[in-house]
């Protein structure tokens, strides 16, 4: 899905690139990916989710970014009094 915002920050970082894949494997090898993501220095966080039956496909395309501090005006974001 590309590099995107971060909703906070996460070891100083503002920005992540986020993956989306879809796959079939066995269970030793789900355990084995997440043994090496857990121990990969580039990777801050991850997240392995059992596709059950009648899951949607993964979507085509990535879901749009949305500005930071929708609906609270510059003052606020910057902070000095309205």
């Amino acid at each position: 899905m590309g590099e995107r915002p971060t909703t906070y920050r996460i070891d100083h970082q503002t920005e992540a690139d986020y993956h989306l894949l879809q796959f079939t494997g066995s269970t030793s090898l789900l355990e084995s990916l997440s043994h090496s993501l857990r121990i990969a220095d580039a990777v801050l966080r991850f997240r392995i989710i059992k596709v059950r039956p009648g899951t949607p496909d993964a979507p085509e395309g990535p879901p749009p970014i949305l500005a930071a501090g929708v609906g609270v005006s510059p003052a606020v974001v910057e902070g000095e009094a309205a």
